[in-house]
């Protein structure tokens, strides 16, 4: 049967025999993504082709897209279907692992090049090319591994061994029929001039999903082979692309990690492409984010050699400054100086994200980490910070940072383009305000940052052990109020303009039990001390031997004081 694509297109139901005897090799292009399928893949094509196996009819698999490569002699190059062509092989390499049939031999011939010494017939990409030829070799490799090539064929080879058993026919039987009889595949062979990254694109957004950075990826290297040759692309590939994004699992895991960004989640990887997107000038104020791919192919296809090796450096260098950026955790330990401080605004805010395209320039430009680097690093902060607690939204895509771009790239002088397009700052009386009913969220970071400044003596870099985020917000007069501290308050407003200022606010290594947390002061201090540490911001509570409005108003008074000193709007 004959499925017209389009009108220079053929596919044609297939078997997968019929689909891997037909080439003399077959090619996974080297920058191919790495193997992605999993177990719930795994599972559910074992259950799909078992059952249709045990029905008597066929399942299908989906679609196999091949290239013929030009002045080869039926060498073919796979440019969609890699990851359901690399199971079905390795199931059947565990299949034919476990029959004890003479005629399995001739199986081999669907994997291995005829006439050779198991020679593979599937070339795999550079990522897997060792995992996948150590498992048609029969080469060690971790039995227990489930994950990846090395997992694919351990599951596969437990699956059988449950289905079948000893039954050596029923194995066999199976075998034939998924592989050699059911046409349960489509092979769609593109012409030679046929475009393969429109085809490959356009049946990847339909079916299997590709990031961002996948298809980014595709498209620089097919431009790069077609304005060079392969062996040039591998270079590059190697040096550019291959040792940050893929050097091994760690660095595969970090860029496919996903981070919530507003109401969108977004990998890593397409994040820092986003951001290189606007710090080139590409992606613009009108853009959308799911064209992100798009932006960039079509940017990609009006470059020349030269263009793309200077593009691929580019790449580079704004991904190792983006994975080397600070990722703060509450128990690390954190010291006192603006970087540190920045970045876990950014955490605590949530919008490092829209500012990344700045920090890229600031990394790049002030590598000497120059008196303007700190104030445009200040500047940022005191307009993401003093915004958030002030209840303003910050947009997680804010089009003043592609305008700031913009601005950057005519007129240059950085901190002064941001002091123009972020002035929208809340002003200190504004900010004053926030502290007579705050947040626990924001009076437990601010307090933190109060006692890491007293501790590091208000010096940016000193050889200190630092704090870990790990502590409790305690409100001293307790929202419980009435049995114990009425003498403060004559009613719950009162009560309230009191307890929720950040003057009656503590940071405590544990959580005081409901009982402690309502008593009287009297009590309550001798029970402070289990819990406050070393921190200086609460031993001062210690002292007081009382505590009533006045002392709360004078406390949270030089709080503000300290809070001002360290968001210093005069140094802007």
């Amino acid at each position: 049967m004959k499925i017209l694509v389009r009108c220079n297109v053929e596919a044609r139901e297939n078997t997968f025999s019929a689909i891997v005897l037909q080439e003399h090799k077959l090619i996974i292009p080297f920058f191919q993504r790495t193997y992605k399928w999993d177990s719930e893949n795994w599972a559910r094509l074992f259950e799909d082709l078992i059952s249709s196996f045990n029905d008597g009819v066929e399942p299908f698999l989906g679609s196999i897209i091949l290239k013929r490569l030009q002045g080869s002699k039926n060498e073919a190059q796979i440019i969609d279907g890699q990851q359901r062509l690399t199971t079905l092989s390795i199931l059947l390499k565990a299949l034919i692992d476990q029959i004890d049939n003479e005629n399995i031999s001739d199986f081999k011939n669907f994997l291995y090049k005829p006439f050779t010494k198991n020679e593979i017939k599937i070339q795999h990409s550079l990522i897997d090319r060792e995992k996948y030829s150590k498992v048609l070799n029969n080469e060690n490799f971790d039995q227990n591994e489930e994950t990846g090539i090395f997992g694919c064929y351990n599951y596969f080879t437990k699956k059988i061994q449950e289905e079948f058993g000893k039954d050596e026919d029923r194995k066999f039987k199976f075998a034939q029929t998924v592989f050699s009889e059911h046409k349960s595949l489509v092979s769609v062979f593109l012409q030679d001039k046929e475009d393969e990254q429109k085809i490959f694109d356009a049946i990847n957004s339909t079916g299997v999903t590709l990031s961002a950075t996948d298809i980014i990826k595709n498209s620089l290297f097919d431009k790069i082979i077609k304005e060079t040759n392969e062996e040039k692309a591998i270079k590059l590939y190697d040096e550019y692309w291959r040792n940050i994004f893929e050097k091994d699992d760690d660095e595969q895991t970090f860029w496919d990690t996903t981070i919530k960004t507003g109401s969108d989640t977004r990998t890593k990887g397409e994040i820092l492409f986003h951001a290189i997107a606007v710090v080139k000038g590409i992606f613009k104020e009108t853009d959308n984010l799911s064209k992100l791919s798009a932006i960039y192919k079509n940017h990609i296809y009006k470059l020349n050699e030269d263009e793309l090796i200077n593009f691929l450096k580019e790449i580079k260098k704004f991904a190792l400054i983006y994975r080397n950026l600070p990722e703060m955790k509450n128990d690390d330990l954190f010291v006192y100086n603006y970087e540190t401080r920045f970045f876990h605004i950014c955490q605590f805010t949530n919008v490092k994200t829209p500012f990344l395209p700045i920090i890229f320039i600031l990394k790049d430009e002030f590598r000497d980490k120059s008196d303007e680097y700190k104030k445009c690093f200040l500047l940022m902060e005191i307009f993401i910070f003093f915004r958030s607690i002030c209840g303003k939204r910050t947009s997680p895509y804010n089009k003043n940072v592609i305008k700031i771009i913009k601005d950057y790239q005519t007129n240059k002088g950085i901190y002064e383009i941001l002091k123009q397009n972020l002035s929208d700052i809340p002003l200190a009386d504004e900010v004053r305000e926030v502290f007579y009913n705050i947040s626990n969220k924001s009076a437990k970071f601010i307090l933190f940052w109060i006692e890491l400044c007293r501790e590091f003596g208000k010096k940016d870099y000193i050889d200190k052990s630092g704090l870990n985020y790990v502590y409790e917000l305690e409100h001293i007069m307790p929202q419980s109020w009435q049995e114990n501290w009425s003498d403060n308050a004559n009613s719950k407003d009162e009560a309230d303009k009191l307890i929720y200022q950040i003057g009656n606010m503590a940071l405590l290594k544990g959580k005081l039990n409901a009982k402690v947390q309502n008593s009287s002061w009297k009590d309550k201090r001798l029970e402070y001390d289990k819990y406050i540490g070393n921190l200086s911001i609460n031993k001062e509570l210690l002292d007081k031997e009382t505590w009533d409005k006045n002392k709360i108003e004078q406390r949270s008074e030089k709080l503000i004081k300290e809070f001002f000193e360290i968001w210093n709007y005069d140094e802007l």
